[in-house]
């Protein structure tokens, strides 16, 4: 199953024209220490796999944006692909974006709608798109953490037996993998 898993990496770069700029290795490791922090390994590869597919994310993001969207779908029950297409959205229209997420994330101000517009308006495009990208992964990743942190005892003891049994059934599915740096 880990060769498969491999697999499926180079598969999603050779898809995305191998414009992540990483090799399947990488993409592998971002995956395992992802779910190593978060206790979901199948979510984080999904997420990195869904990443690489939209082409909309810069590759030096991946491990932070994997992460949010791994809290975000254990404390929301959200699904993977659906988190993921929220950076696709934010990526069309940042400006856009950032009036929408301001009633929810209080990092989206007027002084990041301001900074958006100057960069846009100065042909710098990804950059604004990064930005407002950045700002929303740790706020939505922070406010995951705290719905997390105040899961009562069932459901803590719940997400705890599902992470350990990622985390088993990732070490199984390991034989085969290419080792990752």
């Amino acid at each position: 199953q880990g060769a498969e898993e491999s697999r499926a990496y180079q598969k999603a770069l050779i898809l995305a024209g191998d414009s992540a700029g990483l090799s399947a290795s990488r993409l592998q490791g971002i995956a395992v220490s992802v779910g190593g922090i978060t206790g979901g390994y199948g979510e984080a590869r999904e997420a990195v796999l869904a990443f690489v597919d939209s082409g909309k994310v810069g590759a030096e993001n991946y491990a932070a944006f994997t992460e949010s969207v791994v809290l975000q779908s254990q404390a929301t029950g959200r699904s993977v692909d659906d988190l993921v297409q929220k950076y696709t959205e934010i990526a069309q229209d940042p400006l856009k974006a950032v009036l929408s997420l301001s009633s929810v994330y209080q990092t989206m101000t007027a002084d990041v709608y301001a900074q958006v517009k100057a960069l846009k308006e100065q042909g710098r495009e990804q950059e604004a798109v990064a930005l407002v990208q950045k700002k929303y992964a740790d706020e939505s990743g922070e406010m995951s953490k705290r719905v997390l942190e105040n899961l009562g005892l069932i459901e803590r003891g719940w997400l705890a037996v599902k992470n350990a049994a990622s985390g088993a059934w990732d070490d199984m599915k390991s034989i085969g993998r290419q080792a990752t740096l």
